[in-house]
C-alpha cells in the first residue's frame, strides 16, 4: 500500500528546494521529462527498484542518465530517493508535485469530453469560458466519446458539467416516469 502522506512530504520537500532555488519551473520540466522516461524505459525502473541491485550501481546509472541534463537538485533528489530507499514512490512523488506546482502558478486541469472532436474554434470558446469562469490558466485535455450522443461533459477540477444530450434524455426520462397522470 501507497502512503500519500510519505509521497506528499517529499514532493512538498522538492518544491520548497526548488522555490528556494529559483528552479520551479525547471525542476517540474524535469519531472516531466523523468516520468516519460519512466514510462517508457521499463528496463531504467526495473533496475531502480530492484533489491538486488546496489545502491551504487543505481545511483552511478541515475548520475549517468540524468546530470547535466536534469538540474543538480533534481539528479540529487533522485539519489536522495533512492538512498532512503524511496525510489519506489517517485510516481507518486512526482504526482504530488505537479499538484502543488500547478495550484502554485494558478493552473487547473480541465477535461471535456464530446462526441466528436473539437474544432480549433470549438476548443478556443471552451478555453475562454473556463478561463472567465476561473480566471486561472486551463490545461485542457479532449477526449471523444460517442456515447454522450452530443453537447459535452467538461471535468474542471472536483467539478462535473454534463451537457450532454444523453444526460439530458437521461433527466428527460426520470422526470417523465416521476410524472403522474390523472
Amino acid at each position: 500500500m501507497i502512503d500519500r502522506s510519505l509521497s506528499k512530504r517529499y514532493a512538498k520537500a522538492l518544491f520548497q528546494a526548488a522555490l528556494n532555488k529559483d528552479a520551479v519551473d525547471e525542476i517540474q520540466k524535469d519531472i516531466v521529462s523523468c516520468q516519460l522516461l519512466i514510462d517508457k524505459d521499463s528496463f531504467f525502473v526495473g533496475f531502480l527498484l530492484s533489491p538486488q541491485v546496489l545502491t551504487s550501481a543505481k545511483d552511478a546509472l541515475v548520475v549517468k542518465a540524468l546530470r547535466g541534463r536534469a538540474n543538480d537538485l533534481f539528479v540529487d533528489f533522485i539519489l536522495l530517493l533512492i538512498d532512503k530507499k524511496r525510489i519506489d514512490h517517485v510516481r507518486e512523488i512526482f504526482e504530488a508535485h505537479t499538484v502543488i506546482y500547478e495550484a502554485y502558478r494558478g493552473i487547473i486541469k480541465a477535461k471535456v469530453v464530446t462526441a466528436v472532436p473539437l474544432d480549433d474554434a470549438q476548443e478556443a470558446a471552451v478555453m475562454k469560458k473556463l478561463h472567465s469562469e476561473t480566471k486561472r490558466e486551463i490545461h485542457l485535455k479532449k477526449v471523444t466519446d460517442p456515447d454522450i450522443v452530443g453537447g459535452m461533459v467538461i471535468y474542471l477540477g472536483d467539478k462535473v458539467i454534463d451537457g450532454s444530450v444523453k444526460y439530458q434524455l437521461e433527466s428527460f426520462r426520470k422526470t417523465l416516469k416521476e410524472t403522474k397522470v390523472y
